[in-house]
């Protein structure tokens, strides 16, 4: 029975968000780690409507949630394109709609993290903008 990448790659960051608690702490594998997510982003957080994308989404938008302090902070781009994922996320609906929940709470983690207020000042106008329209569809 062959399983297909993305359920192999979402069971892979659900294992990685529940050892959350002992990974920092193993500064030999961070880099390791923080490498491998910088250099597959673009596969992650493809775009598309499959079960196994919607579930690899929404696990790496909670991954982000535990490890948004210590990640990418070599790998700028990537974390713009976390930060894009994350905010587009929030219109998501249908069956997307797990994403876009994840996502809203995830930006509630990274943006009540003191440590992360720096690196989000150049997001600030996209993320407040985002955020009101969001609200506005309340």
């Amino acid at each position: 029975m062959g399983t297909s990448p993305e359920i192999i790659a979402e069971t892979c960051l659900v294992a990685l968000t529940t050892i959350s608690y002992i990974l920092p702490r193993r500064t030999d594998l961070v880099p390791i780690f923080e490498e491998s997510l910088a250099l597959n982003i673009d596969r992650i957080l493809c775009p598309g409507g499959e079960i196994g994308q919607i579930l690899m989404k929404a696990r790496m938008s909670l991954l982000l949630g535990y490890y948004a302090d210590m990640l990418f902070l070599k790998y700028e781009e990537a974390f713009v394109k976390v930060m894009d994922f994350l905010l587009e996320s929030l219109s998501l609906n249908g069956p997307q709609k797990v994403v876009a929940l994840q996502s809203a709470d995830t930006l509630n983690t990274i943006i009540s993290d003191k440590d992360l207020i720096p690196r989000l000042k150049p997001h600030l106008p996209r993320l407040i903008r985002v955020l009101n329209e969001c609200n506005l569809k309340i």
